[in-house]
């Protein structure tokens, strides 16, 4: 291969060489600002779903609070009906029939 040549083939390779260099220098650029962009836009919708279910975990607990008192008031309705059959059985029990 003459010297000519060789310097052209060198060249050629150190140019391409660095133009690949400026295309992957450009193409990790455009990965790192893509990567910021998909964390930002995770943080926004990750804190929108922390909001919806603190919202969702305030309303079982409200609606659990509902219950146990629901639950408090048919006991105590229950323990009333209860209450009035046995007196209305003593009644009837202690009372001749005619």
């Amino acid at each position: 291969m003459d010297e000519e040549l060789k310097k052209l083939i060198e060249g050629s390779a150190a140019e391409t060489r660095r133009h690949f260099e400026a295309v992957a220098e450009r193409l990790e650029s455009k990965v790192d600002e893509s990567v910021a962009e998909t964390r930002r836009h995770f943080e926004i919708v990750a804190e929108r779903l922390e909001s919806k279910i603190a919202t969702v975990a305030e309303a079982v607990t409200a609606l659990h609070e509902q219950i146990i008192r629901f639950k408090a008031t048919i006991k105590e309705e229950l323990a009333d009906i209860r209450s009035k059959i046995k007196f209305s059985h003593g009644e009837l029990t202690s009372h001749p029939t005619l």
